[in-house]
């Protein structure tokens, strides 16, 4: 888990816990995501086109990828989904 001295985009400790499967160590929150929303599907859940797929991401499940390449899919990170209500990223 990023310490608080090197959060960029700072949210609550509860959706960083519920992000506890992350196996990018939250690095979004360091350097902003890594993927931009295409679409909103609902409170939960995001259509993205993800930037970079080479290490994967634990809450991202792809429609259309190529490997080690971009695809878009569907995101249900809660960190994620924080940083596009809290700051339009």
């Amino acid at each position: 888990m990023p310490s608080a001295t090197n959060i960029r985009y700072p949210i609550d400790e509860a959706i960083i816990a519920s992000a506890a499967a992350c196996n990018k160590g939250l690095s979004c929150l360091k350097a902003g995501p890594k993927c931009r929303v295409g679409a909103i599907l609902n409170e939960n859940t995001l259509i993205v086109d993800c930037l970079d797929m080479d290490a994967g991401c634990s809450f991202y499940r792809a429609s259309n990828s190529h490997k080690g390449g971009s695809g878009r899919g569907v995101c249900q990170c809660p960190v994620r989904l924080a940083l596009r209500n809290k700051f339009s990223l």
